[in-house]
This record gives structure tokens, sequence and C-alpha cells, in this order.
């Protein structure tokens, strides 16, 4: 390309310099042009090669491959939904901008040592097996409703129950929990389908109070004439709060002596699942001929259990020769006998 020179006084012809002007741009881009909308020019290192439009909503993108390095592409489409991160992760405090945050109903989950599963955050626990731990990973915040009878086992680190004490639910009961490390479950709030306290609110001072009363009682006659404990159909069932309560157990029974028939009473308690223990057992009532009377005793019973407790009275004739018969009715007399079983906390 020529070059112009310009001292004072010369003349400048503009239409000459743009011609110059024009020649340069011609030999930096080697003659290239193009007059196509979106087209651009892109160099090799050493030359500009002209690069086409590319497709609606393509992007340039770096491409070492191609020859200017550059090509058209289709931008990344990211995560439509978060449902595509798997491990999604807050750089703040999350605004639900006046919404709800929804919470699903999971699969129902198996007693015993079940796994919490991932399809939600309310199950349905089925069975009743004792649960003493589950499999959870950590940071989990879920809810149990369970369907049934069964023990929650008290552990301080693999299932923390409140009171610090096993709990026996029943069908309808809701717990909340909250896994503070792998398998490590904290229960947080325990509500009973009966709408009962899980543990009586009481101060220390009030230690010993009544906590429940459980009130039996029958009228069905039992006619005895030998020395074998009996079953007289008086019974009750209670299920204490905590291990550490005792049961105070009432007896009033209806008795008729026969025959200077003399009775022996015993007062059983029998555990849910397991033993059958005699905890009272008096002879003595009676020795008198044709004597109607109330036999009236009382128990205080430590069972140290939260399962399910059953106590009933059995009479048996120890000596002499007669009848004796329990629940009589005669006259205005129904011959009705009562059993009261008060939880007493601990």
């Amino acid at each position: 390309m020529a070059t112009t020179s310009f001292v004072d006084g010369d003349t400048i012809i503009v239409a000459s310099w743009l011609n110059d002007v024009d020649a340069l741009v011609y030999d930096i881009f080697n003659g290239l042009s193009t007059t196509t909308k979106g087209d651009v020019l892109a160099s090799d290192g050493l030359t500009y090669l002209p690069l086409a439009i590319g497709t609606n909503d393509h992007v340039l993108t770096a491409d070492s491959s191609e020859a200017t390095g550059v090509k058209w592409a289709a931008a990344s489409a990211g995560l439509s939904n978060v449902v595509e991160d798997t491990s999604p992760q807050l750089g703040g405090t999350l605004d639900p901008n006046g919404k709800t945050i929804g919470r699903d109903k999971g699969s129902d989950m198996a007693s015993g040592s079940p796994t919490v599963p991932t399809d939600g955050d309310y199950f349905d626990v089925t069975g009743t097996t004792t649960i003493s731990a589950f499999v959870v990973d950590a940071n989990r915040h879920f809810f149990l409703q369970f369907d049934g009878a069964l023990q929650l086992t008290h552990n301080s680190t693999d299932l923390d129950l409140p009171s610090e004490a096993n709990i026996t639910t029943a069908a309808g009961d809701v717990a909340e929990f909250f896994s503070t490390a792998s398998n490590d479950v904290q229960c947080v709030n325990y509500t009973r389908a009966d709408g009962k306290a899980l543990v009586s609110h009481h101060s220390s001072s009030s230690f010993g109070k009544v906590l429940q009363v459980v009130l039996g009682s029958t009228t069905t006659a039992v006619d005895l004439d030998s020395d074998t404990l009996t079953d007289t159909n008086l019974t009750a069932s209670i299920t204490c709060a905590a291990t550490s309560s005792k049961v105070l157990v009432l007896i009033s029974q209806s008795v008729d002596h026969n025959g200077r028939s003399i009775g022996q009473l015993a007062i059983q308690r029998t555990i849910s699942g397991g033993a059958t223990t005699k905890i009272f057992d008096a002879i003595n009532f009676g020795d008198a001929d044709n004597v109607r009377a109330y036999h009236s005793t009382y128990v205080l019973d430590s069972p140290s259990t939260t399962t399910a407790l059953t106590y009933k009275t059995q009479m048996a004739r120890h000596d002499q020769s007669g009848t004796i018969n329990v629940q009589r009715a005669d006259g205005s007399d129904s011959g009705k006998s009562t059993i009261v079983l008060l939880e007493i906390g601990a």
C-alpha cells in the first residue's frame, strides 16, 4: 500500500485518503468480506476467516479442535429442576416467599429395626416387633404413625426417648423424630391417640401422686369346693407410663362361707407376653358357717415395666368342708366384687 506524507500547505483530498483506509482494511482481512447478518470473522492465529451465523439460541463456544478455536453450539441446558441435583445446598436462609414447603406420605415401614424410607417424611409403622434402633441417614426429620402396640426401647444414643424410658405404642399414636447422626435418633415429640400425656406433668415435689386409676368389677358367681386356686372372674388391666411407677391394688371380694369353710385368697399379676407372678396370698378367710362377707385387701406392687399388666384374684377352699360361693347374689345384694388399680408416680 502507498504511503502519503503531508506538509504545511498541502491540500488533502478526502476521497483519496479514504481509499487508503479501505486498502488498509482490505490488507488486514485478506480481502475477506461478509454481508450475511450475524456472520463473524475469527482468527486462526495467522489470518482471519469467516464464521457463518449459527442456529437460533446457539452461542459462540470455545473449541480448540476448530481452526479458529471457536464454534457455534447449543447452550448448556443446566438444571431444569432441583430433582436433577442430588445434593443441593443453600447459600443462605431459604425464603419461602409466603408459600409452603410440602411434605410427602411415604411407604409403610415394618417394625423391628426398620430402615427409614427416602420416599417421604411421614410413614405408617406396621407390625408389633420391638424397635430399638433405626437405619437412617443424618439430619433426617420424619414422623411415624403406629398401626398397633409395640415397644420403643430407650437408648441415650440410638433411640433417645422422652422421659428417658421405654414407650409402649398404641394404634394411632404419632411420634416425631430427628436423626442427629447416622442411625442416632432423637424423639422430639410423642402424641398418644387417646390424648393422654406420655408422662404426667408434675414437679419434683409432687412425686407419689396418682397418675391413673382403673376400675374392674364382676357379679359372675363362682362356687369353690377344692384347695386348687381358681379364677374368680375379678380382673383389671393397666399400662404404666414409666418403669419407676408402682401399682396400688385394692380388692373387695364378695364371699359366702358355708360349712365353716376357710378361704384362701390370692392376687396374680401377668405381664403381657411375659410371666405371671403371685403378689398376694392369704388364708383364714372365714371359719364360720353361713357367713357372708366382703374380704378386702390391698397390695403395693412394683412391676418395673411399661408393658400392659393384668391383675386378677383367685380363691380356694383351704380347710374344712363346705363350699365357698364367690359373687353369689342374695336378695338385694348383687354379690358384686371390685378391683381398683392406681398407678403411683415414683
